[in-house]
């Protein structure tokens, strides 16, 4: 049987376009609040387009053009599905399908016809089909007492209970948002009309009824810009204590850890052309985030933000001691949002170390990922964290075996080593019980030493290396998985206190912010001191500008 699939593939165009960057204007807009923009303004700037024609709920508009690539933007640019996206997006396509003899990523690669495609391994194309409000579901669900847990647990509940029935009987995906931290909930649909399928010569391409022609007309200083994507996320809300707390500890620490491990994987690669190839997408991966943190530690630091938070705040908590009606209602949430981030700093060392052990190693990453799966998976499914719910498993089963491509276990192996020195050298309030029990005594030999005959340990008996071996183990209940005397499966078991720990730390805290964060952003908004637009949150944004040059 031929099946329909969204015909995914990628191209770099070069057109003659004047240098140039566009200076847009205040917001990212979702689609569904464009009723809140004057567009006679905008027609007056060169915008030719009604709302409708941009966003209209039937399907139609440019909105239909643009895909989710699940970390990237995709816009169809012919009406047989192809799409295009941007060079970091696409990356880990080529890349997947390179090899030391045939490095696309070095040479590059061109499909000029169908025929001529490769399987983008990894990336799912998902086409936006509607939103439907359903704050009054989700926050209908938090008793008036909640603790900040309880909150988060039972916004969840209700987020799954919505999802369940709408993706019920239907081939759709579906994913609910929280906007202004909370304040309001939205269900948004993707992949309609469709069916998917694995990547197939015999597929079908996704026909789509509206794309974006590519044009190679030049651009002028002050051409009207309008763009529409879906941007990762933005913090214009955050609290002085958030963006000190980033600023001070989070990011300068995680650009310190990443220059680390992309220089002990850039040393493997020299070693070993196929590492190379192997390798080139997690250094990418981690690179772009070493840019970005250093670029907001020099953008925050230069332009004071911390100091106009502050300020801002200041201002925020005078004028409501000017209304006592909003002194009431919204006077404590600052100094309770203060308190919170101080707990919440008292594990913080602890909490990266424990985040970074998965990261760095993927070996420990199946591992823990493989135990918790054979925990849940024995709850009913409602019952489950959400990101081991039936509706989730084949892309569980997917990442599990396309991870196969890039795991290269000697350099594993090194990157392991190093956050375990970094997990050992924790303060003596924030150590990790169960490592230190693992690593054991270390006067006698020392850490160096202890660390060295742990890791030995740990990657000479496990099987988590080997694709078939992992797949089975994906298969297993939790008391056929402890069986297997798997060395990286007995330390994700080991560990898994901490880890649940952290993950429930990690869900009061956001229930909190959850609680908070809302009253903040009214309160703000009521004295006018605020913008309007709610942060972007990996939801289909539309913002415009001008075009400027450099």
């Amino acid at each position: 049987m031929r099946k329909t699939v969204v015909f995914l593939a990628f191209a770099l165009a070069l057109v003659g376009m004047t240098v140039s960057v566009s200076q847009a204007d205040e917001g990212m807009w979702p689609l569904f609040s464009l009723d809140q923009l004057n567009f006679e303004n905008l027609a007056a700037r060169g915008l030719k387009l009604k709302a409708a024609d941009i966003y209209n709920p039937d399907g139609t508009g440019l909105w239909a053009a643009v895909v989710s690539l699940g970390g990237g933007t995709g816009s169809f640019v012919s009406p047989n599905g192809l799409i295009i996206t941007n060079h970091r997006v696409a990356f880990g396509s080529i890349q997947s399908q390179s090899t030391a003899e045939n490095n696309y990523i070095d040479k590059g690669f061109l499909a000029r016809t169908q025929a001529d495609e490769i399987p983008a391994t990894g990336y799912n194309a998902w086409v936006c089909k509607s939103f439907d409000d359903v704050t009054k579901q989700v926050l209908g669900a938090v008793k008036s007492k909640a603790t900040d847990l309880e909150r988060y647990k039972a916004v969840e509940k209700a987020t799954k209970e919505i999802i369940a029935k709408a993706e019920k009987g239907k081939d759709v995906k579906c994913r609910v948002a929280a906007f202004d931290e909370g304040r309001q909930y939205i269900l948004i649909t993707f992949l309609p009309d469709c069916k998917c399928a694995e990547y197939s010569k015999d597929i079908v391409p996704y026909k789509s009824a509206i794309y974006l022609p590519v044009s190679a007309a030049q651009l002028k200083e002050g051409d009207f810009d309008m763009t529409i994507g879906y941007p990762g996320g933005t913090s214009r809300f955050e609290t002085s204590f958030g963006i000190d707390e980033a600023l001070n500890f989070s990011y300068p620490r995680s650009v310190a850890t990443r220059k680390v491990l992309i220089d002990i994987m850039e040393k493997a690669s020299a070693e070993n052309p196929e590492w190379s190839v192997r390798l080139s997408s997690r250094i990418k991966g981690l690179a772009n985030y070493l840019k970005n943190f250093e670029a907001m530690i020099t953008g925050l630091t230069r332009s004071h933000v911390v100091e106009q938070k502050v300020q801002l705040e200041l201002k925020l908590a005078d004028a409501l001691q000017q209304n006592p009606a909003l002194q009431a209602r919204y006077g404590h949430v600052l100094p309770d949002l203060k308190a919170l981030y101080e707990k919440h700093g008292k594990t913080r060392l602890k909490d990266e170390a424990l985040g970074w052990l998965g990261q760095s190693s993927r070996y420990f990453g199946f591992a823990n990922q493989l135990y918790r799966w054979s925990l849940q998976k024995a709850k009913k499914d409602m019952d489950r964290d959400p990101e081991f719910m039936e509706r989730n498993v084949p892309s569980m089963r997917r990442g599990l075996k396309e991870a196969q491509v890039n795991l290269v276990p000697e350099v594993d192996k090194r990157m392991f080593t190093y956050v375990l020195h970094h997990a050992m050298a924790l303060p003596a309030d924030q150590r990790i019980a169960a490592l230190d029990k693992l690593v054991g005594d270390t006067t006698k030999v020392g850490t160096d030493k202890a660390i060295e005959t742990l890791v030995e340990r740990l990657y000479s008996n496990t099987k988590l290396g080997t694709l078939d071996d992992r797949m089975k183990m994906f298969e297993m209940s939790n008391k056929e998985l402890l069986a297997q005397n798997d060395a990286f499966i007995g330390l994700a078991a080991s560990m898994y206190d901490d880890l649940e720990a952290r993950r429930q730390q990690g869900k009061e805290f956001d229930g909190a912010q959850r609680r908070l964060n809302p009253q903040m952003i009214a309160a703000f908004r009521e004295l006018k001191l605020g913008p309007a637009y709610p942060d972007a949150n990996g939801t289909m944004r539309l913002t415009y500008g001008s075009i400027k040059g450099f």
